[in-house]
């Protein structure tokens, strides 16, 4: 077999351009994608067993100092210090999901019809499904992030901890029309956190929707849905912020943040 042929080697005064122009090719070129399967279903698989774990924890770093902001916050004033904080939550551009071409018109297809299937079929395990192949398809949307992690809790058994991490994604991803996370992520975060046994998280995250919301009857009608649905390891995290509703003065905004809770009636 021939050898292979050498290259002809630069002179050292040939060197510096040689250089030169490999640093500006270099600096042309785009960013390299993450090499990830093309069916968005296997693609999204890849990113949240093999990324998001890690990318989840980063992120939780940031996200525990406002939980922990909005366990201290007793008025409006600090409230808006909540908001301030979690809009600053922000995980950087290294620490995100691999670069990935998104296929932004497939994903929202997906989206809209997981919606569908959850809302008008009642089918929250294909809603799950499609959803899933949305996050493959655009995995850098805080809203399609957020929404996958909604229909873990829908399943049954719910599934706790991948919610748990892509609310925690969502959140600190960034959304510009929610500069704060949506108040749906946060309530995500909070029922996983409470499903997976982080109580005091989820005591504090449903603090966080109440600094969030314009008024209180979304965030405790949450909540207290969240309580009947799921059972006991909802209680202790929404009676909590219900009393603080109550210490407030603020119960009689919505008949959803009464106290004591009647939850008999609820049901």
């Amino acid at each position: 077999m021939p050898a292979l042929e050498a290259s002809p080697a630069s002179s050292p005064s040939e060197m510096p351009q040689v250089q030169a122009q490999a640093q500006a090719q270099a600096a042309d070129e785009p960013p390299a994608t993450l090499q990830l399967p093309a069916e968005f279903a296997a693609r999204a698989r890849v990113l949240m067993d093999d990324h998001l774990p890690r990318i989840a924890q980063r992120a939780e770093r940031l996200i525990l100092r406002v939980l922990h902001m909005a366990a201290m916050a007793d008025s409006q004033v600090q409230d808006a210090e909540v908001a301030s904080a979690a809009s600053a939550a922000r995980l950087p551009a290294d620490s995100a999901l691999p670069v990935v071409a998104a296929a932004e018109a497939d994903a929202r297809r997906l989206h809209n019809a997981a919606a569908a299937a959850f809302w008008n079929g009642r089918n929250a395990e294909y809603a799950l499904r499609l959803q899933t192949r949305a996050f493959g398809a655009h995995p850098h949307n805080a809203q399609i992030a957020g929404t996958l992690a909604f229909y873990h809790l829908k399943q049954r058994p719910a599934q706790a901890e991948a919610a748990r991490r892509l609310a925690l994604y969502a959140i600190a991803l960034g959304n510009a029309q929610f500069p704060a996370g949506r108040i749906e992520d946060w309530t995500t975060l909070a029922i996983a956190s409470a499903l997976s046994g982080r109580e005091r998280d989820a005591r504090n995250a449903l603090f966080v929707t109440l600094s969030l919301a314009p008024a209180l009857d979304r965030p405790c009608r949450a909540a207290v849905a969240a309580y009947l649905l799921h059972g006991e390891r909802l209680r202790a995290p929404t009676e909590a912020m219900l009393r603080r509703i109550s210490a407030s003065g603020r119960s009689q905004e919505s008949t959803a943040c009464r106290w004591p809770p009647n939850w008999s009636a609820s049901k």
